[in-house]
């Protein structure tokens, strides 16, 4: 066999083995639905689901108990484990115990009434170097007049830092800082990660 056929099979075996190390699993919990708890009518099928992708298998979990009620903005972040740290729908920030994170109440400040729920108005990624922070970017919509025609728009990004100490202490140490202020379309927030890793 040839050194380039054994430099490549050593390369493809690294590769192949490392890849469950590399991935990260921020995305591997998912809260969905509309409400539990006292905004769940008795005996319904309401209420939150939890999407768990552990192991690459899906297992869906019924939840009562949160609130949280999600239209269209859903935000759902995940731990290097896969555990679920916090989640988000536009109105406040919850706990994995599906209680308000310390500093995550009365998030909306907007004008416009459902200027919370718009799709893909915030997203959640890890800080750099380290296993217990992470960024929420967020924004919300409001109303312009643009030459006599009403137009929705996100005028603001916001940033905020979330902290996860124990299982469920969550708190938002950094609560919407001004990222960027222009006319932006609403929602269509997204985010991607280079192969090159940076």
């Amino acid at each position: 066999m040839g050194a380039f056929k054994v430099c490549f099979l050593i390369l493809a075996c690294n590769l192949l083995l490392n890849l469950p190390v590399l991935s990260q699993l921020h995305d591997y919990t998912w809260v969905l639905g509309y409400a539990g708890g006292s905004l769940s009518p008795d005996r319904d099928t309401f209420g939150l689901s939890i999407l768990n992708f552990e192991n690459e298998q899906l297992s869906i979990t019924d939840n009562q108990i949160g609130e949280v009620d999600f239209l269209s903005n859903n935000v759902s972040y995940s731990d290097s484990n896969g555990q679920l740290q916090f989640y988000f729908n536009g109105k406040g920030v919850y706990g994995p115990d599906h209680e308000l994170a310390s500093g995550g109440e009365n998030w909306f400040t907007g004008n416009f009434s459902l200027g919370w729920d718009e799709p893909q108005a915030g997203i959640a990624l890890p800080f750099p170097q380290s296993d217990n922070l992470s960024v929420l970017i967020d924004s919300e919509a409001e109303f312009i007049s643009i030459d006599g025609i009403p137009e929705l728009i996100s005028p603001k990004l916001f940033y905020s830092l979330i902290s996860q100490e124990g299982e469920y202490e969550v708190e938002v140490i950094l609560r919407k800082e001004l990222l960027l202020e222009d006319t932006l379309d609403f929602g269509k927030l997204s985010a991607c990660r280079p192969a090159n890793g940076r």
